[in-house]
């Protein structure tokens, strides 16, 4: 029995005096460098500690938080991100006492701070819910920092040597309560004025406070009455205003008029406008270098006035900023506008002045120069950082491959494109080519794009432009003149651009907001080792997951007809059957000289050379499919999609 009892006063006295943080698992650790959690506030605990500290896993568990089963309980936290960098924050409690923090329902990953010293207003905020089965008593809370770029990746409890970051070790003391605080609170708004409320409990009475979500949460020890008495586990909120953010609060009532729980929520909710949204945007009318006219539908409810913002791109309404103006009708003409500069705006229904409908999304209006060439799209970019090498193969896989760019308005006389380059090292000369596809290109690290099937398709020749850098590391605007190439076969509006240079270290500057065009059908933006638009305004799918692909460049049309007498006018071309079975037939008023047909692969497949006015083509040997065919007349060249049936 002696040995017993020695033995039993051996293993209590290992246990009391394990170092920290036993019995749970670490010490974690920071391989990369500690950046410190600075703030922990919950449930009575409100620790402030240094924003330079250089310990990974940090013991407070001498302060202790103070919480009841099945209440829910707000936190605060604040760290120092080093920088412009993103951390995520989690934290881990282990309320059935097993010493470890992976059972369900003791994770909770509150969110991320971004570029913050830890000692700024910057700060985030979240909510713990105590189960209502938490086990009575003192127990372990983890908070744990850690440096990711992505906003989905939370810090595990337990794992070391995973980068930069923090670990903190609280204490938590549960009581169980005698009245236990409703849970699940859900809202489902039924129109501008009504909302349905509901939760779980096995209590029979309640108290349900609604508000506006503006207003703060209300005290534990608020009086009987604060709320609505409700019997059940729901409630029916009216009068209501609409298009407003409320949030609502409940709690048991154990004993009528004396005791209750906790409160649970906020549980949040926007009802919805009374004024009916705007579906339909028409395209601008009367559109000059100064001025447009704009036209929407009119929705099915008529409002009482619209309301229409806008400002020069690339510009995103968020409530404030721009011009705003009111229409009284579906219709309003901007004027005294910039010439040449191309506008977002946005319209949304006015029923009152605190009921609106919901804004529509941008809407593009490009205005032409005084001579009525129009930007058709355009990107800016201005930082020599923000640029990536072009590579010196022609058609390889790499930078150079363009994006699947979306051409906004009517002009399709191409007359230059634009694109800001840089000489990395060195001033030495060196020539940039460039192409012109009508899809994206399916090649190695690249993907299928737009509404084409990822084959190249040249629809031009390669212009050639000599550049002779005078600054290291200066950008410059190289421009690509195509002399009004028709871009009218377009029809799906998509062109890809594919660029390579004579010499290494040119790069081209990228411009991560594009101002015209937008993602193409079919494409969700997440693409991964896919070749077009922007990762970060999700315009297109993207080559690289890091790396944003919009590069400077400014494509310049005009719609009207050139006034050289060798154009090719569109007015005065004509091809007929399309789709073709057999023959297609080509007229123009001056001699057709030379006809090529060109397969998906970019195979020539047929060719002729002729001297005449109207040509035949017999396609009936081809296979069905999309076939480029490109007429050269009196040295103009034009290319048309036929569908081979």
């Amino acid at each position: 029995m002696k040995k017993i009892t020695i033995l039993f006063v051996l293993i209590y006295g290992m246990y009391g005096f394990a170092q920290f943080p036993s019995p749970y698992c670490g010490p974690l650790t920071n391989p990369g460098g500690t950046e410190p959690i600075t703030l922990v506030d919950f449930a009575g605990i409100n620790n402030y500690s240094s924003n330079t500290s250089i310990v990974a896993h940090e013991d407070f568990t001498l302060i202790t938080g103070n919480v009841l089963a099945g209440s829910t309980y707000p936190i605060k936290l604040k760290g120092n991100s080093v920088g412009p960098n993103n951390n995520n924050y989690s934290v881990y409690i282990d309320w059935n006492k097993n010493f470890v923090f992976n059972d369900a329902g003791e994770t909770y990953n509150v969110g991320s701070l971004y570029n913050t010293t830890g000692l700024d207003a910057v700060q985030l905020t979240g909510l713990i819910a105590v189960p209502a089965n938490a086990l009575s008593g003192n127990t372990r809370m983890r908070v744990v920092k850690r440096y990711t770029t992505s906003l989905v990746d939370f810090p595990p409890s337990c794992l070391t040597e995973i980068g930069f970051g923090q670990t903190e070790d609280y204490s938590v003391g549960v009581t169980i309560p005698n009245c236990i605080a409703p849970a699940n609170g859900i809202s489902i708004v039924n129109s501008p004025t009504q909302a349905s409320l509901s939760w779980t409990s096995s209590i029979a009475n309640f108290e349900v406070l609604v508000q506006l979500a503006t207003l703060p949460t209300p005290e534990s020890t608020a009086p009987d009455g604060t709320g609505v008495n409700v019997v059940g586990n729901s409630f029916t909120a009216n009068s209501l205003i609409s298009n407003t953010a409320y949030s609502y609060f409940v709690r048991s009532e154990c004993v009528i008029g004396t005791e209750f729980s906790t409160w649970t929520g906020p549980f949040n909710f926007l009802t919805k406008p009374s004024c009916v949204s705007i579906t339909t945007v028409n395209s601008p009318t009367e559109v000059t270098s100064t001025g447009a006219t704009l036209n929407w539908a009119i929705p099915t409810v008529v409002p009482a006035q619209y309301e229409i913002n806008y400002g020069i791109s690339p510009y995103s309404y968020n409530g404030i900023g721009g011009t705003t103006i009111i229409a009284n009708t579906n219709s309003i003409r901007l004027s005294g506008l910039v010439v040449g500069a191309t506008y977002n705006y946005f319209i949304r229904t006015k029923c009152s002045a605190i009921d609106f409908g919901l804004y529509t999304s941008s809407q593009i209006l490009p205005l032409p120069n005084a001579n009525g060439d129009i930007a058709i799209y355009n990107t800016i970019a201005t930082s020599l950082d923000d640029s990536i090498e072009i590579t010196t193969v022609a058609d390889g896989a790499s930078a150079q491959i363009g994006d699947a760019i979306v051409l906004s308005g009517t002009a399709r006389l191409l007359k230059s494109i634009n694109v800001g380059l840089l000489s990395s090292l060195g001033t030495a000369p060196y020539v940039v080519n460039m192409s012109l596809y009508t899809d994206c290109p399916s090649v190695t690290g690249a993907g299928v794009c737009g509404s084409g099937t990822g084959s190249l398709f040249p629809f031009s020749e390669t212009v050639s432009v000599n550049v002779t850098p005078t600054v290291v590391n200066a950008i410059q605007d190289v421009v690509f003149n195509y002399n009004n190439l028709d871009l009218s076969s377009e029809t799906d509006n998509t062109i890809t651009v594919m660029i390579n240079s004579s010499r290494n270290n040119v790069r081209w500057v990228i411009g991560e907001n594009p101002i015209i065009g937008s993602m193409p059908t079919g494409q969700t933006g997440n693409g991964f080792f896919t070749r077009c638009g922007s990762l970060r305004t999700l315009n297109g799918c993207q080559r690289d997951a890091m790396v944003p692909n919009n590069f400077r460049m400014k494509i310049i049309a005009t719609s009207a007809n050139p006034l050289s007498n060798n154009s090719f006018s569109s007015l005065n071309f004509k091809s007929f059957p399309n789709p073709v079975r057999d023959v297609l037939n080509l007229s123009f008023d001056k001699n057709i000289s030379n006809i090529l047909v060109i397969n998906l692969l970019g195979q020539e497949v047929l060719s002729s050379k002729l001297n005449t006015q109207e040509a035949k083509i017999d396609m009936s040997s081809l296979n069905v499919g999309v076939y480029l065919v490109k007429i050269t007349a009196d040295n103009e060249v034009k290319t048309i999609k036929i569908i081979k049936e």
